[in-house]
Parts: C-alpha cells; sequence; structure tokens
C-alpha cells in the first residue's frame, strides 16, 4: 500500500490552495492510498525555526515529524508562492527535513557529490503551487525561485521522480477553470499514487 506525506503550507483551508489539497487527498485514500496530512499551519507553535522560542533541537514535532516523513514512500506538498519563494514555514519544515533525512556517502579525492543518500523511502513526489502572479512572470523575471529551491531540495534529498503544476494568475481563475487545475491535479495524484 502506498504511504503519502501530505503536507499543506497555506493558512486557510478553505483557500483555493487548501481547497485544492484536501480534494486531492480525498481522492488518493478513495484510490486505496494511505495518506497522512501535516497542515503546516496548525503545528506553527511547534516547528522549530518558525517559532523562534523553540530551542531544543529535540522538540516533539521534530521527532514526531522524523516518524512522519520517513515512514512515507511518497511525498505531496502543496503552497502557495509568497513574493517569489515558499512560505517561510514551508522553507523551516524543508530545513527540518533536512536535519535528519540524508547522509553523505563516502568521497574521495577523485568523487564529489552535491546531492546525498537517503536514509528515507520516498521515491517520488509531487508538488503543487499557486501564484496570483502569472505563471509567464514567474518562469521569465523572477526565474522561478520559489520552484527551483523545492526542486533543487528534492534532488539533494534523493527524490530524483518527481512532478510539479503550478496554477498562475490565481486571482483571475474563473470555476471552470479551478475545476480544470483540480482535475489535472487528480490526475498527477494518481501517477505519484502508482
Amino acid at each position: 500500500m502506498t504511504r503519502v506525506l501530505a503536507v499543506l503550507a497555506h493558512p486557510r483551508k478553505d483557500s483555493l490552495t487548501g481547497t485544492l489539497f484536501y480534494k486531492t487527498v480525498e481522492h488518493m485514500r478513495a484510490a486505496g492510498a494511505t495518506v497522512d496530512v501535516l497542515d503546516l499551519y496548525d503545528r506553527a507553535k511547534d516547528i522549530l525555526f518558525y517559532d523562534a522560542n523553540l530551542k531544543d533541537a529535540h522538540a516533539p514535532f521534530f521527532e514526531e515529524n522524523k516518524e512522519r516523513f520517513m515512514a512515507a514512500d511518497r511525498i505531496f506538498i502543496v503552497y502557495p508562492i509568497f513574493w517569489y519563494a515558499v512560505p517561510g514555514i514551508m522553507k523551516c519544515w524543508i530545513d527540518l527535513v533536512t536535519s535528519y533525512a540524508f547522509t553523505y556517502g563516502p568521497q574521495d579525492s577523485t568523487t564529489f557529490s552535491n546531492y546525498a543518500l537517503p536514509k528515507h523511502s520516498i521515491k517520488r513526489a509531487l508538488v503543487v503551487n499557486s501564484a496570483a502572479m502569472s505563471n509567464w512572470f514567474r518562469w521569465l523575471r523572477t526565474r522561478n525561485s520559489g520552484t527551483e529551491m523545492v526542486k533543487e531540495t528534492l534532488k539533494f534529498l534523493g527524490i530524483w521522480d518527481y512532478a510539479f503544476y503550478e496554477i498562475g494568475s490565481t486571482t483571475k481563475l474563473t470555476p471552470e477553470r479551478v475545476k480544470k487545475h483540480q482535475e489535472k491535479i487528480l490526475k498527477k495524484s494518481e501517477w505519484l499514487i502508482s
């Protein structure tokens, strides 16, 4: 059975981002996948680096998150683009994950790798993001830095089989366009859990 860790970084569950996320989670569960939902804003007070008052590197959320991440074989990540990048809470979660999900392999003077050896079992990732700015503006003007950072993190962690689905111009979406986006994301989620 496929085990998916589904991670959402949006403060409102009823937002476009939240709605797309939860409908996709329902779809994957109906298809037989086990889906563990992690809503980062529900856990904001527990996330190291995001809450400056948390000092203990082995706080309960750290250990809990480690267990959840290490138990998954797929990952589904959904977030909005805030000013060309992932939301701060997503960046803090990524930093948390990279604290334990990899190790460096043996290297000598003839070998060097920018990527780590994974300690986890995640083989495939689906990432969905949305932005008020158009996709062409992100691609041409901002170099799409938020997406590039997440892609490089996935590769660094040894997750090379991934797909991104990006929604631009969210303030101009009609209900019909939202429905088409949802259908495409559901199709990609079927690939994720296959």
